[in-house]
């Protein structure tokens, strides 16, 4: 417990004193995984809208599909990536490889079949009526999207918080595409991993504990953000 103790004050010493290198691995975070949250919701809510109204034997095995994605490995995500970013593979041209670029596309992937499947699940499990309701007033496509969405806004705010939670900790795709490379596209998964294989506990139980506070005040931030829009 005493050692716990002294890692979480390792951890307010880290912050407080505005290490450099500290602040910049939690903005490399930050970076990486916004932009993943992000595009992962576009794509996400479109499959989702297709996926919903679905009724076809390939809308169901698609379904299923996506649901099986949802344990998809990290480094096998990474792997893939690798493969077609190397200098040898269909998108080496690109040289997105070693970059935070490369780590977004990543990340994305891995976020994207979760937004899919819960976006979905929430489409299927809401009202009818209400799109029955909007098309005889003969609202356009556009307007009846961005009604549903607007009502089913919990649960893709869920969605997010739940694939957010996945990006943010992963490890191997992101040490993999990105090679952890210090002020560039070190993490605080990887760097976590890095300080653990050199031996320095203390610092790696510090960085652990600051990803636990950006975890939690993402999260705080979404719950309040809920409250308002119950108001």
């Amino acid at each position: 417990m005493h050692y716990i103790l002294e890692s979480f004050y390792s951890a307010l010493v880290l912050i407080g004193k505005f290490d450099l290198e500290i602040y910049e691995i939690i903005f490399t975070t930050l970076h990486i995984t916004f932009y993943s949250l992000i595009y992962a919701l576009f794509f996400g809510i479109i499959t989702a809208f297709f996926l919903s109204g679905a009724k076809s034997r390939a809308g169901r095995l698609l379904k299923i599909v996506f649901n099986t994605l949802l344990s998809l490995p990290t480094v096998t995500v990474g792997l893939l990536v690798y493969i077609f970013l190397m200098q040898q593979g269909p998108f080496g041209y690109l040289h997105l490889l070693f970059t935070k670029k490369a780590i977004i596309i990543g990340q994305t992937i891995l976020a994207y079949p979760i937004i899919t499947s819960l976006v979905t699940s929430t489409l299927e499990n809401y009202d009818k009526r209400l799109k029955e309701f909007l098309l005889t007033l003969g609202v356009n496509k556009l307007v009846l999207m961005r009604t549903i969405l607007w009502e089913a806004r919990y649960g893709i705010l869920i969605s997010a918080i739940t694939a957010y939670g996945r990006v943010i900790s992963e490890v191997g795709s992101s040490m993999i595409l990105g090679g952890n490379i210090k002020g560039y596209t070190r993490t605080l998964t990887t760097a976590i991993s890095l300080e653990t294989s050199k031996g320095s506990f203390e610092n790696a139980l510090a960085l652990g504990f600051i990803l636990l506070t950006i975890s939690l005040v993402i999260n705080i931030g979404l719950y309040f953000m809920r409250s308002l829009w119950s108001q």
